[in-house]
């Protein structure tokens, strides 16, 4: 649960409600932060503006004020051996991407429909849902592909050999 952090990693899609707000404190998470709608972050006294695609990261001992309404991707972290990494992709109509599956994956349509597919299976996608693909699982290549605009948010999470 969130409340008693009993996860080692948690991924959401945020809704910030309120013009002016500070991120709730949690113990011991580290947290990465990526704008869908543009937001003006203040961690520790320090200003960035993170327009659409662009994130932040900062953990449970700074503080954080927001200033803005919209969507945004978060990541809470409480094991140090892993790290997130989250990237905004927008297709236009009849592009594709093809990626190899190296880590554990999410993939989260934002806005759009689209295909994704490798060797051994094909999903079709919509607004709204989430996909995990993990190394390992005869997912070597990947393939996503749409008819029509589509926002993808890819949040890779990856161990390191590093505390």
């Amino acid at each position: 649960s969130l409340e008693n952090s009993n996860f080692i990693y948690r991924c959401s899609l945020a809704t910030i409600k309120d013009e002016e707000t500070t991120f709730t404190f949690r113990e011991n998470i580290a947290r990465t932060f990526m704008a869908i709608d543009p937001f003006r972050l203040e961690i520790d006294g320090e200003g960035y503006q993170v327009n659409r695609g662009d994130s932040c990261q900062f953990n449970s001992k700074q503080t954080v004020h927001c200033t803005g309404k919209g969507d945004a991707i978060n990541i809470m972290i409480t094991d140090p051996s892993y790290r997130a990494m989250v990237q905004f992709l927008e297709l236009k109509p009849g592009e594709f991407i093809t990626e190899k599956i190296e880590n554990h994956h999410f993939y989260f349509v934002y806005a759009g429909d689209c295909i994704i597919k490798d060797f051994s299976f094909s999903e079709v996608l919509h607004e709204g849902d989430l996909i995990t693909i993990e190394a390992g699982l005869n997912h070597a290549r990947l393939k996503i592909m749409t008819e029509k605009v589509l926002q993808l948010v890819r949040v890779d999470v990856l161990k390191t050999s590093m505390v």
